[in-house]
């Protein structure tokens, strides 16, 4: 349990220091999206001609977009993320005594989580690093991966509460504390 607090803790300092390196790359043009607001991966969704004038405009936010937030920091922190939900999930399942011998399957969803998050960095990154490969295509497919990795990350998460306070109230109800 203690390795899962580990990353647990990792990954929200994570969250906060890689939003932290981001600020530092602008691009500083007024009414232009910039690196900090990652805003290739949430909403609105840039169509990819914004994309790739975007791209052109500002090579060197786009450079460090991707290296160094997308690639390492933000796959260290998709690791302790991801890491942490799957950890959470397991560990606390295997203190259910009817849930313990399905307890493995619990790391699946944080697992997608993590392939497709990876899966996005590695299409942004090819995109942000290579403004003639942005067209509607490669456009679409990074989206989807984006779409698979919010929402695998939003089950995984609601997965790692329910057998959390699964745990706390078979626990509480039964006199004894849910873990060890």
């Amino acid at each position: 349990m203690r390795v899962a607090i580990f990353t647990g803790v990792v990954a929200i300092g994570l969250f906060f220091f890689v939003a932290a390196v981001a600020s530092r790359y602008g691009p500083d043009a007024a009414q232009v999206p910039t690196v900090e607001a990652r805003f290739l991966e949430k909403p609105p969704r840039h169509e990819a001609a914004f994309i790739q004038d975007w791209v052109v405009q500002h090579p060197d936010a786009a450079r460090h977009y991707a290296f160094p937030i997308l690639f390492p920091l933000d796959l260290i922190f998709m690791l302790f993320l991801g890491g942490f939900l799957g950890l959470a999930s397991v560990l606390t399942a295997n203190t259910i005594g009817w849930l313990k011998p399905f307890a493995w399957l619990l790391a699946i969803v944080p697992a997608v989580y993590f392939v497709a998050d990876l899966a996005e960095n590695a299409l942004l990154a090819r995109l942000l690093l290579h403004a003639q490969a942005i067209n509607d295509s490669s456009v679409r497919i990074a989206r989807m991966a984006t779409e698979v990795k919010l929402f695998a990350a939003g089950i995984a998460i609601v997965q790692a509460i329910v057998v959390s306070a699964l745990a706390v109230v078979l626990g509480a109800a039964s006199g004894r504390p849910a873990a060890r």
